[in-house]
């Protein structure tokens, strides 16, 4: 969950960065995903298809968002 949407140009930003541990693009959704149980309605998503392997780069990306 995110405090405020990625701009557009962060979000092609962050793509381009992380995309050796990204399995497609990243994406933002405006709500709860249906699996969340409708949690924090307000709070926009972050939706990152993650190789679940390479946590060190994670960390990064998260770096990356939070210093947006």
């Amino acid at each position: 969950r995110l405090r405020r949407p990625l701009a557009d140009a962060a979000l092609r930003e962050l793509q381009r960065r992380f995309d050796d541990i990204l399995k497609g693009p990243a994406d933002q959704a405006p709500g709860p995903l249906p699996q969340e149980g409708g949690t924090h309605p307000e709070l926009p998503r972050l939706v990152l298809p993650f190789d679940r392997s390479s946590y060190g780069r994670l960390r990064r990306l998260i770096d990356f968002v939070n210093a947006q």
